[in-house]
This record gives C-alpha cells, sequence and structure tokens, in this order.
C-alpha cells in the first residue's frame, strides 16, 4: 500500500524540484525503517560467556567479539574491580551485564553502540542528624563610601584561618558561627569588624578610605615633603606592608601594594628576575624598567640584594613632574627605596625577625598508571599493524609490579628562611643602624636554590648645626644553584622528561647507573632522555658580589638653603660555572666552563634646595 502511494505521488508531480523532494523523503523514510529494527535487534543480541577469577576486561573483549558494542572505561576504575567466574550460554546481553556488573563498585550505560562503565552512585538515604550543625553560611556585600562595590575585599573570620574574597559585584558568602567576628579589608580602606548575630540576613558593608596624616612625610626626588604639600602623583608603600607576607626580594613585595604598578617573575627559578611596569609599557623596543634609587643613590638594575626587613618605606614617582630630577632616567617611572635608620633620642634597639615557609607543587600531573601505560603502546603497535610491545607475561608483571612516580624524583617540598638581625639607636646628633640578614629558599626542583647573605650600615652625624654628614653601605652574597627549565624537544628537558618517562621503568639500573629510557623502549620518543641524569650529573652555579656605599655632606649656610654633595659607588662581581659530567646514557663527553663579569659605576650628585615660607 505504501509503495502504491509512493509511486501515485512519484507520476503525478513531474517537476525536477519536486521529484528531489520525494526522493530526500523516500531516503528518509526507509532509514527510519532500518534504524527501528536496528533498535528491534540491538538487545536482542545473545552471547556465550565462560571465564574463571577473570577480570572485568576478559568478559568485556569477549562481548565486543560477539555483538556490535564496545566498552569504554577508564582502567584506574575497573582496578578497583572483583574478579568473576561466570558461565552462561546464549543469553541477552542485557541480563549478561547486570549479572558482571551487580557486585562490583561501577555500573553501565548504554550509548547507542557504546557500553559506558561509570562509577556506582550511592542511593541517597535519609540519615537525621545525630546534632544540628553549628555552621551556617552569610552572604553580603562590601561597597565603598560612595556605594560602589569593591571587589576582591577581602573577608576572614577573626582568629581563625577561614577566608573569602568578594566577587566583581562585591558579593561574598562565608560559612561560619553566630557570634564570630568578621574582619573585611581593602587596599586604600580602613579594615572594619563586624560581628556576626544568630538570623542569617544579607550583609551591607561599607568601608572607609585610609585619610593618610597630613604631616606625614614622602620622600620625593628632591628630598623629603608633607604629604598636604605633593602635588605628583606618588605612591608610599611602608615596612610593614612589604614585610606582611614571604617574598624573595624588596620587588616582588611591591605587588598589589600601588595602582597602576604591575609585578611579575618572569620564571620560577628561585630568586628569578622581576619585571615591573608602572603604568603600562612605555616602550616596544626599548626597556620598561624603572629606575630605582636607594638612599638617594640610583641603581643600575633591580634591588634584589636588599633584605626586605631593611626597608623603610618605598615611593613610586610616577609622574613627569615626580620624575622631572631624573630626565630620561625616569621614563618608565622611579622606585624610591629609604632604608632604616636610627630616630633622635632612640634608645639602643636589638630586633631579630626570623620566619620559615615552605613552597610545594599545586597540582602534580594526573598521568597514565603502568599498566594503563603499557596498554596504550600496545594499542598503538596493534593500530600500526604490529606485534605488542609488552607480552601477556610483561603486563600481568606491571600489573603487580611497583610503578616509578617521576614527579616526586624531581619535584619537592622546599622551605625558605628568612632571619634578620638588626640594631638601631641615636642621641641627638648620631643616628645609627646596623644589620645583617640571610635569606634561604630552596628551589621545588632538586638541587636548586637561592641564598643571599647581607649586611647593612646606615650612619647619620650632625657635626654642627650647618653641617651634616651621612653614610650607608650594603654588601651583598648571592649564591644561586640553577637546573635548566628550558622547553625542549619531546622529552629532551627536564620537565618533559618528567611528564613523558615510562612509569614501568625505574631511574637505575642494578649496578647503580643511569637507565637510558630509549634502549629500554626502542618504540618511545628517541629524544627522551632520564630526569635523574640533568638533576645529577650536571651544575650550574652562579656567586654573586653587591656592593653598594655613598656618602653625602648637608650644608645649610641660612635659613631655608641646603646644599648636599654626594659620591656613591656600586660594585658587583658575577662568576657562573656550569659542569656536565661525563655519562654515558646521554652520549656527554663532559663539559665545563666559568664565565666572569665585573661592573662598577661611581656617581657624585649636588643639589641645592631653597625653601621658604613667606
Amino acid at each position: 500500500m505504501r509503495l502504491n502511494f509512493i509511486r501515485k505521488v512519484l507520476y503525478c508531480h513531474r517537476g525536477p524540484a519536486t521529484k528531489t523532494l520525494l526522493v530526500m523523503k523516500l531516503t528518509a523514510f526507509i532509514l527510519l525503517i532500518t534504524a527501528m529494527q536496528v533498535s528491534a535487534n540491538g538487545f536482542g543480541q545473545n552471547v556465550t560467556i565462560s571465564v574463571k577469577n577473570a577480570p572485568l576486561t576478559k568478559v568485556f573483549s569477549l562481548i565486543e567479539k560477539q555483538t556490535d558494542y564496545v566498552f569504554f572505561f577508564d582502567y584506574s576504575l575497573l582496578e578497583k574491580g572483583k574478579k568473576i567466574t561466570y558461565r552462561v550460554s546464549n543469553l541477552q546481553l542485557r541480563a549478561v551485564l547486570d549479572s558482571c556488573f551487580r557486585e562490583q563498585p561501577f555500573s553501565y550505560d548504554i550509548v547507542d553502540k557504546t557500553i559506558v562503565v561509570r562509577e556506582r552512585v550511592p542511593e541517597k538515604t535519609y540519615v537525621a542528624p545525630k546534632e544540628t550543625n553549628r555552621f551556617q553560611p552569610y552572604t553580603g556585600k562590601v561597597t565603598g563610601p560612595d556605594g560602589i562595590a569593591l571587589s576582591g575585599a577581602s573577608v576572614v573570620v577573626k582568629g581563625s584561618s577561614k577566608g573569602t574574597q568578594t566577587d566583581e559585584n562585591g558579593n561574598f558568602t562565608i560559612d561560619a558561627e553566630p557570634k564570630d567576628v568578621l574582619v573585611i579589608s581593602f587596599i586604600g580602606h580602613l579594615a572594619k569588624e563586624f560581628t556576626l548575630g544568630s538570623n542569617a540576613v544579607p550583609l551591607v558593608i561599607r568601608l572607609e578610605p585610609e585619610v593618610a596624616t597630613a604631616d606625614e612625610v614622602v620622600i620625593v626626588a628632591y628630598g623629603q615633603v608633607r604629604k598636604k604639600d605633593l602635588t605628583g602623583s606618588v605612591s608610599q608603600v611602608k615596612s610593614k606592608d612589604i614585610n606582611a607576607l614571604p617574598s624573595t626580594n624588596v620587588v616582588q613585595a611591591l605587588s598589589g601594594r600601588s595602582t597602576g604598578v604591575q609585578v611579575q617573575q618572569n620564571n620560577g627559578t628561585p630568586g628569578g628576575p622581576v619585571s615591573v611596569r608602572i603604568r603600562g609599557v612605555n616602550s616596544i623596543l626599548g626597556g620598561n624598567e624603572p629606575l630605582y634609587v636607594v638612599d638617594g643613590f640610583p641603581y643600575s638594575s633591580n634591588p634584589t640584594f636588599l633584605q626586605n626587613a631593611d626597608i623603610e618605606s618605598i615611593e613610586i614617582l610616577k609622574d613627569a613632574s615626580s620624575i622631572a630630577m631624573y630626565g630620561s632616567r625616569g621614563a618608565n617611572g622611579v622606585v624610591m627605596i629609604t632604608t632604616r635608620t636610627g630616630k633622635k633620642g632612640e634608645r639602643s634597639n636589638v630586633t631579630f625577625e626570623s620566619s620559615y615557609s615552605m613552597q610545594q607543587v599545586t597540582k602534580k600531573m594526573k598521568l597514565l598508571s603502568p599498566i594503563q601505560y603499557a596498554e596504550l603502546y600496545n594499542e598503538q603497535a596493534k593500530n600500526d599493524g604490529l606485534a605488542p610491545y609488552f607480552t601477556q607475561g610483561a603486563l600481568d608483571s606491571i600489573r603487580n609490579g611497583p610503578a616509578t612516580d617521576w614527579q616526586s624524583l624531581v619535584l619537592r617540598n622546599a622551605p625558605i628562611s628568612n632571619n634578620n638581625l638588626t640594631i638601631s639607636g641615636g642621641n641627638e646628633k648620631t643616628r645609627f643602624s646596623l644589620s645583617a640578614g640571610a635569606f634561604l629558599q630552596d628551589g621545588i626542583v632538586h638541587n636548586s636554590d637561592f641564598k643571599r647573605y647581607s649586611m647593612r650600615a646606615n650612619v647619620n652625624h650632625d657635626i654642627s648645626k650647618v653641617f651634616n654628614v651621612a653614610y650607608n653601605a650594603t654588601l651583598t652574597r648571592i649564591t644561586r644553584k640553577l637546573q635548566n627549565s628550558e622547553r625542549g624537544n619531546r622529552g629532551s628537558d627536564i620537565f618533559s622528561a618528567m611528564l613523558m618517562a615510562p612509569p614501568t621503568l625505574s631511574p637505575y639500573l642494578q649496578d647503580g647507573s643511569y637507565r637510558r629510557l630509549t634502549t629500554a623502549y626502542p618504540f618511545i620518543s628517541n629524544a627522551i632522555i632520564n630526569p635523574m641524569v640533568n638533576l645529577n650529573e650536571n651544575s650550574n652555579q652562579i656567586k654573586a658580589d653587591r656592593i653598594l656605599s655613598n656618602l653625602g655632606f648637608t650644608i645649610k649656610p641660612v635659613d631655608g638653603l641646603s646644599i648636599r654633595i654626594s659620591g656613591g659607588i656600586e660594585s658587583s662581581n658575577d662568576r657562573t660555572d656550569a659542569y656536565n659530567n661525563i655519562e654515558p646514557s646521554t652520549n656527554s663527553v663532559g663539559a665545563a666552563s666559568i664565565a666572569t663579569s665585573q661592573f662598577t659605576n661611581l656617581l657624585n650628585e649636588n643639589i641645592a634646595n631653597y625653601a621658604k615660607t613667606f
């Protein structure tokens, strides 16, 4: 009947467009009939299974050979399963699957012709709580005095480590107990405390801006001015903010402390260089680093030789009027660093500061297990028409054998220790500050570290009401051990080798020598090296000495007039020792190199300043 109907329609309408449309309808109808037949016969397929104490992968393989279905699963999930003994003849596929999965910690779903093995979701049962949860969620919004939302404000439960930050709309949610105290803070605003009540009603917290004291002194290019008299764009970061969080150096401590200032560490090596951008990038081809001035002396590079505990304050000069004195040298901004000194009438003080923190990898890469690795390469060999790389005996040995975690061999938890001793004091004529410090940082990669030892002296003496002399000196010794962190080709560098090395192989042979991975497995990338060779047989050590010293005389011949004559020296002496031992597993014939560099900079500045109020 249907065929006759189709013939009638085809012969009655002879237009080419109509014929095409009808042919398309006929094709769709035939496909629909076929799909219905497939759907009807899909679970009508019967299978025969006979296994004893066998893993499920063997059952899956038998089902795939007898049906049109394929299995999709995660090996790490199947490793949790139980071996089964099952014997059945010519039974429907659905019944076989239900029996195989009945006592397993996972279940299955069928999507078209694919049987997806998934983790079993336990049935939810209601259990009456034995006691009421004392925590409850509190929500709120943090705004400024004008009602504008503050994004990134810190919300912390006082006396605990529990905290959160506001989102882009100033909203936050935090779990706390009634009567807990929330401490809300934001850069440039006064911190505020809020006691929670028993009702979790939405909170609206308004922070007031932090207003600096009008008589507070700010260091600028020509000397000191009061904030109320300041006309240029200057940001000030005080010592308490610099030492609030552990950081490798004083430049890194500027991160997030001033608007318009971007601080970025160029790489992850201990003591690695840090880039600072003030109000964005000013040049495409030229340098963009600001000028650093330490106690009035311009420094040619990043002042990473300074100890954070030695800093009194940092002023960041941003606009043209603030940096006019330094001309083109200050085109990218000026960072003025003032170290600590004694104060008039201050009794001698001894201060010791110490901190200890730990670095660790946030998250390691999840890689294949040994059995997954072996089966993957067997699958590759099968696709290439080759014999399996791993025999069944080798697979059984790998399944029950140890695994090599290359990430744990290369990476580690690395401590940071910072210690500083300061002696300061003064009377009506003389002020002094002496300090010694040690900053010790291990890298998260084995055999890498950064160590900085420094001594500093700051003496200021009034010879008379007219003459003043000031002397500053900083001596620093820096040592670094580096590991090559540059990217290589398919496992030729330390990090890609760590991720690509076979988990089925150990790094050492029985005689203690290094294993050549490409000899053990010639089917892997020929560029992969044993990462332990780079860690233990290659050495790259840097020793650097930094000296920054300046002496200045200030003369005040008449009221309002001061003349400052100063001179200073900046000296750096670097030596790099690189050694590669002879190592047959990497065809290394050995290499050694020594590189040295010396730099000395002398500077004399004479400044006259007249300030008189009429």
